[in-house]
């Protein structure tokens, strides 16, 4: 199965809320990409995000995307320990 990358965080947090998982992460300088199994269902969510379409509960929204911040400043802070 083909992978989409998404380096948007406000896109990432919607799509955790969405119940999609990433199956990797890849890390450029100080970007983390979030890569997810491409599908015509996860399409759907990022135009209807995209599209303004999207429902979701501005709360749980918000932790999410706090979450997903602080999940890639450790993996960022990860790979620099790692010298890599």
């Amino acid at each position: 199965m083909s992978t989409k990358v998404v380096d948007r965080i406000e896109i990432v947090a919607f799509l955790y809320l969405q119940k999609f998982r990433n199956k990797g992460f890849v890390v450029d300088d100080s970007r983390v990409f979030f890569q997810f199994d491409d599908s015509p269902e996860l399409d759907e969510a990022i135009y209807s995000f995209l599209n303004h379409k999207a429902k979701v509960d501005p709360y749980e929204y918000n932790l999410q995307v706090k979450s997903i911040l602080r999940l890639s400043k450790e993996i960022q802070r990860g790979v620099s320990e790692d010298g890599k």
